[in-house]
């Protein structure tokens, strides 16, 4: 096994609001608990921003006893998309996200998720039930201000009805991440459907940054990591990637994909999605494109113990798996009593985050994919 010395990581995340600022501050800041844990020295170089590519980077230098790699660490940015989606008058939010629970239960998708797991199951059934939760609650509260007997109880049951209503979505929507995830589930069903072409030309972007990256022949290692949203994105994109470096003839694709928490079976369930699956198993096609996929039992927001690939009907022809399932026991990983405090608050910001114990969670399940070829 040779050694790396340099290494590029390109990163999609979650469907979120997260600018490239912040999440190199929170990288820099978890790097330094890392070093704490493992002895480990980091060095992380000023961000880099290519708005026209919807990325930043910047350069870490990271030691270990007498090894050292060198990293370009490449994020794929969707922070300014989610910030749009968001800002989108309500009514217009919750039109397309009644579309897209529709879409899921009529073409029997939500009935597949829940078959692969039932928590991911409540996971998507969370924002209707919540949105449902406020209207009957305001819904109670009209009728019984309207069945007291007196001059407009009705006209004055309604307003109070309505701001049951919104004080729900106040404190419990936003708390709790309720328009949020409508946006989600709209952007998922707008996606797999080929209806967002902001986020199909990006993975084109992306996908050439990629196959510059390994006709450049610069790094020992290009890992692409994808977590949440992003293990379903990140397949489209290596596996464009490497329909790109075959069609520009630079050669066999030679990459790593990593995903952690993924959810790109909330894609590929769905019939509609077909470019998705297709795409998918055509990168199994590479034999040096090696993916593994991690999975947690505590997290609701992926699929544990489900081989992603085979669930959406894909085969191979691979000696070994594809993708390479690993499965990480968060609670070997946490202090007991910590541990005990967080397991069942699936949605914890914006609450403290006691972020030395959950540091923990980096070095124990990705260590090895980092540091065991570099030492």
């Amino acid at each position: 096994m040779h050694r790396i010395a340099r290494r590029t990581v390109f990163l999609v995340g979650g469907y979120e609001r997260k600018t490239a600022d912040a999440f190199f501050a929170r990288l820099k800041s978890q790097a330094g608990i890392f070093c704490k844990t493992w002895d480990v020295t980091y060095e992380q170089g000023p961000v880099a921003k290519d708005p026209d590519r919807n990325a930043a980077s910047a350069e870490v230098r990271s030691a270990l006893a007498d090894t050292s790699v060198a990293t370009r660490f490449v994020l794929f940015d969707l922070d300014d998309m989610v910030t749009r989606d968001n800002n989108r008058p309500f009514s217009i939010r919750l039109w397309r996200y009644i579309l897209a629970f529709a879409d899921y239960l009529v073409t029997g998708t939500g009935f597949r998720l829940f078959a692969a797991n039932w928590r991911f199951g409540g996971y998507f059934l969370f924002p209707a039930m919540a949105l449902a939760g406020f209207f009957i609650a305001g819904l109670l509260v009209a009728r019984f201000v309207s069945g007291f007997e007196f001059a407009f109880s009705q006209q004055v049951g309604a307003v109070l009805g309505v701001a049951m209503i919104y004080l729900l979505g106040r404190a419990f929507g936003r708390r709790y991440f309720v328009f949020h995830l409508m946006d989600l589930w709209s952007f998922s069903r707008e996606f797999l459907r080929g209806k967002r072409p902001d986020m199909d030309a990006r993975i084109d972007d992306w996908a050439t940054m990629i196959a510059n990256e390994h006709a450049a022949n610069e790094a020992d290692e290009i890992l692409l990591l994808g977590h949440s949203t992003g293990g379903g994105i990140i397949l489209q994109v290596a596996a464009r990637a490497a329909s790109l470096i075959v069609e520009q003839g630079r050669g066999e694709p030679a990459f790593a994909v990593l995903t952690l928490g993924s959810t790109a079976l909330k894609f590929g369930l769905h019939p509609a999605a077909t470019r998705f699956r297709s795409e998918v198993e055509a990168l199994s096609r590479h034999g040096q494109v090696r993916w593994t996929d991690y999975q947690a039992l505590i997290d609701i927001i992926n699929f544990y113990r489900i081989d992603p690939f085979a669930r959406m009907g894909l085969t191979h022809v691979r000696k070994g798996a594809f993708p390479r399932v690993l499965r990480v026991r968060i609670r070997q990983m946490l202090d007991r009593a910590y541990y005990r405090q967080i397991r069942h608050n699936f949605f914890p910001h914006p609450l403290p985050v006691h972020f030395r114990q959950f540091a923990a969670l980096f070095p124990r399940s990705l260590c090895r994919v980092f540091w065991r070829r570099a030492v």
